[in-house]
């Protein structure tokens, strides 16, 4: 099985749970940019890094929370895709200390729309980067990968 993780990080956070993921999986991270970056910006967003993923079977999707829904970067990028026959995981990080304050809906959205581009999604997380608890839910994704023999 080809495996590939595929993030958007903005601050670092969503970088370093792929780096602790890639180390299970033995695969590179590669990132998902954007011209401008500024969660704050109206402006369009134009993909500047924009990594196929036609040569992966499985695929670890990561991105930030961003105004309580998903980073508008990764959205841009995962609606340019076609995940068919594909075994997706989906994680999102927050700063904010519950999932109930955008991490779950940001998930959500992030698992729709891998199902609309025909992706089987297997199991999505949120890790709230402020809890006193983000090592734990780190651990947690990579043992649900582990369980499933990713």
């Amino acid at each position: 099985m080809r495996k590939g993780i595929v993030i958007h990080s903005h601050t670092g956070n969503t970088l370093h749970v792929a780096s602790e993921i890639s180390g299970v999986l033995t695969s590179v991270v590669e990132k998902v940019e954007a011209e401008n970056e500024d969660p704050n910006s109206t402006d369009p967003i134009v993909l500047t890094r924009n990594p196929s993923v036609e040569h992966y079977d499985f695929i670890v999707f990561g991105a930030p929370v961003r105004g309580f829904s998903l980073s508008p970067v990764m959205k841009k990028y995962l609606e340019g895709l076609d995940l068919t026959n594909k075994t997706i995981f989906c994680f999102v990080t927050q700063h904010l200390k519950s999932p109930m304050f955008g991490g779950n809906r940001a998930v959500k959205q992030m698992k729709k729309l891998c199902e609309s581009k025909g992706g089987e999604v297997m199991d999505v997380a949120v890790v709230n980067w402020s809890s006193n608890k983000k090592d734990e839910l780190i651990k947690d994704i990579i043992i649900k990968l582990s369980k499933n023999n990713v």
